[in-house]
């Protein structure tokens, strides 16, 4: 060992940093304070600058932009720093690894050892990231002191200086630790750290490791040289590694006693860390459990799995709405298989859908955010999803509000990418057209985007339930997939639970399939006999090459290939037999009926055939006369009608400019307004009564109103199915609206020309109001509130319906009737006429599922029993809007499926109803355009028809269903649907009549002769023969 290495030389080392670090410091301040005190001159003189203090200005603004980290080039010179950063440690690192103990202060030659050299070249860059840092800086002396600088100072100096002395000082390099801090901040610029709980999580690592570093370094430098007043003799040989072990466990207060320090100083050093560290660790390392306990796990994105497709739902976010629209999903007769779901919202999932998440953690992804953000939708992967569910807020006060925030989120994601599907749900029709103008919306194409307006769909079912009680059962069934009936069921519910089961499939009907060349009632028969499978539509092209949808067309039809044809079945399965239907099947018979299918002669009357091609839509001719393209052969048809406008004028039956809607001149909402005297002297019969309860903003009056005015609540939707011209004029029933007037107010422009509307505004006399309305003598009954304030608690979202609802129950107790009308002057004969209509026809819309039990007067329900099994359910009396939420999923899955129910709610092809009030010439003028409105009348009517009078009444004999079925498709082109059978056969008591619906029964399903059916009933069939009941 030669003298120079046995020579302690350490004062150089620390000397040359103290004195650049406080001489650079003596003169920077006077400096500072010469610049203060000049500051008013500097700003007079500000536009006199020299060229070179504009040089030096512009150096300035050059390191900043450089360090601000506000550009690309910015953003890569600081990920240089942070590497370099890191490279220095590792250096240092390798260096204390080699450390002998013998060779503290070791002489050169310096610049002959490549790492040496390595770690002068990186003092090199650090020294002119220093001037970079000090040319920016507008308070030098500020950042002189900073503690970077200072680190700067105590690493960079000595280096120099050993290079300068050929000698090579380990002692304080271990400083350089201190940049790891500045990693946070650079993470925080590069936008790879976002959340604020990610900071500080980062800075808090950053801490620890850098006082864990810091101490390992200092005791690696002092055990290893000994003390100085002990002439370095009392040192121990430790090695980087033993003194990084050492600090963590004497930080942990584990302390294993295998490695202490033997040096005075050390032993200072350890005391005075164990109390700094104590102190930081335990305001840090809360703070630390609390920023990991409150990170948000909803932040991470969807992870694609193979072979899965995944779709993403946003909106608005509830355990109703998720649960009902996955459920669909999950079912075992879903049409679609390995699909994922993305559920996007802005807020924290509540505790239900936590407990759903976990146990649908493997194919539910739940992400936090908003999806007019492009980072959360590239989170989700929404270019590669098969779907995007837009889902509204039911209770949302403000609907045009609502209506607009989901069109934006239907923006946002079609100008990610116009290929997306959006399937979304609206609160009014009106507000549709907005969607066209989006670039990129497709809704006409093959699975493309869908709308789901909710007033609409909601109103037109319940309107249908007003022409064929319980109805509502069999839409909600076949827009929610059920499971099947256990064996244990009581049969009743076995019967339901079969109907329940069923869904509305679509398949095309290929070349040499044996369907071909029959018509469309021949097809019905073939099906159903021989597979149990229920056609009810065909979906083909007209002349014009438009897809339109013929529901039971009957001999007007004549399928061939490539038509579409939409059935009603039990599981795919079945509808896999008819797509393998070949010619050679035709003579097939069916074992429970005796029927040979025999093809229909064209001869016969009202067996007109006609083909696919022959316009059919009244929307069409009406825009082609419009527009004046249409054939000149078409023009001088409807110009050699005009002598024959002034007689038709007279004719009952007057019809809308479009020729669907039955039509009247305009009445004002005054003259349809309704007092006490004016309705005794109707009398109402046979009518329906729609109670809408709402609070004064819903209505627009009081004093706080709702956008400025009254609430559409879509009462057209409701009407016009009611109004259709495919009823005869007398099957139309008087609807009386029992609400505010100011409810119906703001819709009553859309509403004036439909013939027979009246309104008669509610008091605070429930029970008397009804009975005025002659209740007991009313077909349909429906109950609905709207609130114009937003509801927070959903248990109580129906208070309004359940009260309204219990109170028309309470009116089915002979006495409680008798007692509220005092003053008849016969209660013997109110006695009477209650006797026998005792069970009200009665329909609720309930938004929240909680309250289904409350539409149930005897309440004899298992509560463990799945809500489609209740008996408001299954008896058609209540109306949930969670139906519509798998209406999201149902159109997802077979969007021809919700065309059929659209087409069977409002009576005719919603693009054919939009079309006409997109135009605004609706319903507020009188057909004298096309006079031969009769062919588009030809729509079938969804009716209830009784087995003991009325058109079926000759098929009494039948036993089964199938034959049932059978007779009627080929005497009268009706189509049966489903059953609504009595609970209980055998029951006297008029109230206890209750009925339950079951949904396309099978082919060998025994008849009753108490037993309804549900039909598809062509306009053809007499107005004498269209007994409905």
């Amino acid at each position: 060992m030669t003298a120079c290495t046995l020579e302690e030389k350490w004062q150089p080392y620390m000397v040359a940093p103290l004195v650049s670090f406080f001489g650079g410091l003596v003169l920077l301040l006077p400096f500072r304070l010469v610049w203060s005190g000049c500051r008013e001159k500097r700003r007079e003189a500000l536009t006199g600058l020299t060229d070179t203090q504009n040089r030096l200005t512009a150096m300035r603004t050059c390191a900043e932009n450089v360090l601000i980290g506000n550009s690309v080039f910015s953003k890569v010179v600081l990920i240089l720093f942070r590497i370099l950063d890191i490279v220095i440690i590792v250096v240092y690192l390798t260096e204390a690894n080699m450390f002998d103990p013998q060779k503290r202060d070791e002489c050169g030659p310096v610049l002959h050892d490549r790492l040496q050299l390595f770690w002068l070249c990186l003092m090199c860059v650090n020294t002119v990231r220093f001037f970079i840092k000090f040319l920016a800086a507008h308070d030098k002396c500020l950042m002189w002191m900073d503690i970077y600088s200072v680190v700067d100072h105590l690493t960079i100096i000595p280096t120099f200086v050993g290079a300068y002395l050929d000698r090579n000082w380990l002692a304080l390099r271990f400083l350089v630790v201190v940049q790891i801090l500045k990693i946070p901040n650079t993470l925080q610029i590069i936008h790879v750290l976002r959340d604020r709980n990610q900071i500080r999580i980062a800075r808090a690592i950053c801490i620890v490791f850098t006082v864990w570093f810091l101490g390992a370094g200092m005791i690696f430098i002092l055990e290893n040289n000994g003390d100085p007043f002990h002439n370095y003799g009392n040192g121990q040989a430790l090695h980087f590694g033993e003194c990084f072990y050492y600090i963590l466990i004497t930080l942990t207060t584990i302390g294993y006693g295998d490695i202490s320090p033997k040096t005075v100083l050390g032993r200072v050093f350890i005391v005075a860390i164990v109390v700094f560290a104590l102190a930081m660790f335990g305001s840090l390392i809360p703070e630390l459990g609390k920023a990991i306990a409150s990170r948000d796990r909803y932040r991470s994105g969807y992870k694609r799995s193979y072979n899965r497709r995944h779709v993403i739902i946003c909106g608005e976010i509830t355990f109703e709405t998720i649960s009902t629209v996955v459920r669909n999903f999950i079912h075992e007769d879903s049409a679609v298989q390995n699909v994922d779901i993305v559920i996007i919202d802005k807020d924290k999932p509540s505790t239900e859908l936590q407990a759903f998440f976990r146990r649908r953690f493997n194919d539910v992804t739940y992400i936090r955010g908003s999806v007019i953000d492009i980072p959360t939708l590239q989170l989700a992967k929404a270019r590669q999803a098969a779907a995007v569910f837009i889902l509204t807020n039911r209770n949302s006060p403000n609907q045009d509000e609502e209506d607009s925030v989901n069109i934006m989120r239907a923006t946002a994601v079609k100008n990610l990418s116009s290929d997306i599907r959006i399937i979304i749900q609206l609160h009014r029709h009106q507000n549709k057209e907005q969607l066209l103008n989006i670039p990129g919306w497709s809704w006409q194409k093959q699975d493309g985007d869908e709308v789901i307006c909710i007033s609409e769909l909601e109103m037109a079912i319940m309107a249908q339930n007003c022409l064929a009680p319980g109805v509502v059962t069999i839409f909600s069934n076949l827009i929610c997939m059920r499971s099947s009936p256990s064996t244990k069921d009581p049969q009743w519910m076995k019967d339901y639970n079969y109907g329940a089961g069923h869904e509305i499939y679509s398949q095309i009907i290929e070349a040499g399939n044996g369907l071909i060349g029959l018509t469309f009632a021949e097809a019905v028969e073939v099906c159903f006999v021989n597979f149990d499978v229920l056609l009810v539509a065909i979906e083909c092209e007209d002349h014009r090459g438009r897809s339109k949808l013929k529901v039971n067309p009957g001999r007007r039809i004549v399928l061939a290939a490539g038509h579409i044809g939409l059935f009603i079945a039990q599981d795919p399965g079945k509808i896999k037999k008819v797509t393998n239907y070949r010619q050679s099947q035709k003579d097939v018979k069916s074992s429970q009926i005796n029927l040979v299918l025999v093809k229909v002669d064209d001869e016969q009357p009202g067996a007109q055939v006609f083909t696919s091609d022959e316009p059919y839509s009244p929307v069409e001719d009406l825009f082609e006369y419009l527009d004046e393209t249409a054939p000149p052969a078409k023009r001088e048809s409807i110009a050699s009608t005009k002598a024959e406008e002034a007689a038709s004028a007279s004719v009952s039956d007057m019809f809308d400019v479009s020729g669907m809607f039955h039509w009247c001149l305009g009445q004002s909402i005054e003259a349809a307004t309704l007092d006490v005297e004016s309705v005794r002297e109707f009398d109402f019969s046979d009518h329906v009564i729609f109670i809408l309860r709402c609070d004064a903003d819903a209505s627009g009056g009081g004093d706080a109103v709702v956008s400025g005015g009254a609430r559409d609540f879509g009462l057209y939707s409701f009407v016009s199915p009611l109004r259709s011209s495919s009823l005869p004029s007398a099957a139309l029933k008087d609807i009386v609206f029992y609400t505010e007037v100011g409810a119906v107010k703001a819709e009553w422009k859309n509403l004036a020309h439909f013939p027979r509307l009246f309104i008669y505004p509610k008091t605070r006399a429930l029970h008397a109001d009804l009975w005025s309305l002659s209740i007991h003598k009313c077909s349909m009954c429906i109950v609905t509130s709207m609130s114009g304030a937003s509801v927070i608690d959903n248990a109580v979202v129906d208070k309004r319906t359940i009260l309204t609802t219990m109170n028309i129950l309470s009116l089915q107790r002979l006495e409680d009737k008798i007692n509220t009308i005092g003053v008849l002057t016969n209660p013997e004969l109110l006695r009477k006429q209650i006797a026998v209509t005792r069970d009200f026809p009665l329909l609720a819309l309930l938004e929240s599922e909680a309250s289904v039990p409350y539409v149930d007067d005897d309440d004899e329900d298992d509560p463990a029993l799945p809500l489609y099994l209740t008996m408001p359910y299954v008896c058609g009396r209540v109306l949930l809007a969670s139906v519509l939420d798998s209406a999201v999923s149902c159109a997802f899955m077979n969007g021809k499926a919700l065309r059929l129910i659209r087409a069977l709610a409002t009576g005719g092809e919603i693009s054919d109803l939009e079309r006409i009030m997109a135009e605004g010439v609706g319903i507020v003028r009188r057909n004298t355009l096309l006079p031969d409105y009769f062919r588009y009348k030809r729509r079938s009517s969804l009716s209830l028809l009784s087995l003991n009078h009325g058109p079926l009444e000759k098929f009494q004999s039948c036993t089964d269903y199938g034959e049932l079925m059978v007779k009627s498709l080929r005497a009268y082109g009706i189509l049966c649907l489903g059953i609504y059978r009595l609970l209980e056969e055998d029951s006297k008591d008029p109230g206890k009549q209750t009925r339950y619906v079951i949904t396309s029964p099978s082919c060998s399903f025994k008849l009753l002769l108490s037993d309804k059916v549900y039909v598809l009933k062509p306009y053809q069939l007499g107005t004498e023969e269209n007994s409905t009941v």
